[in-house]
């Protein structure tokens, strides 16, 4: 049974500008607090590459192969990660930018297919409240970001 955990915020700025910052799926993932990981890239007879990823959370080994990602630039983006050790069956975001006014709404979801029962507790961790409207940052697209499940993100080089 697949679950979901859906989260919406509107920023002040247009997606153009806020899709550098949040599509950076490294920084954003460091920004969330989440420990690093290995991925292992071998490439396949066929010409596709095979990704495989190895790490630690919460005291949980997991290993999962990385399906390719849908992409479309400046609006969306979907990741699948199949495990072979884990809570999880799959696990995977769903990220989409659109015009809102003069700004955007970005909607981050959430997708996972639970194997354990701790896989099945992971929906029940507190929601991330929504704040209404973040306004034109003065220093960076990054401060605009500020408070993204309770962390800055960084700025970018």
């Amino acid at each position: 049974m697949m679950m979901r955990r859906t989260w919406t915020w509107h920023f002040d700025l247009p997606p153009e500008r806020l899709w550098p910052v949040l599509a950076d799926t490294n920084r954003f993932n460091e920004a969330m607090g989440l420990p690093p990981y290995v991925l292992e890239e071998t490439p396949q007879p066929d010409g596709s590459v095979l990704r495989r990823g190895k790490g630690k959370v919460a005291g949980f080994t997991l290993e999962w192969e990385e399906k390719p990602y849908e992409w479309v630039h400046g609006r969306h983006f979907r990741q699948s990660r199949v495990f072979s050790k884990g809570p999880f069956r799959r696990f995977g975001p769903v990220f989409d930018l659109e015009p809102d006014g003069d700004g955007s709404r970005v909607t981050y979801t959430l997708e996972w297919e639970p194997l354990t029962l701790v896989g099945r507790l992971f929906g029940n961790c507190p929601k991330v409240p929504a704040p209404a409207r973040w306004r034109r940052p003065s220093r960076s697209i990054a401060a605009s970001t500020a408070t993204v499940w309770g962390r800055r993100l960084p700025t970018l080089s």
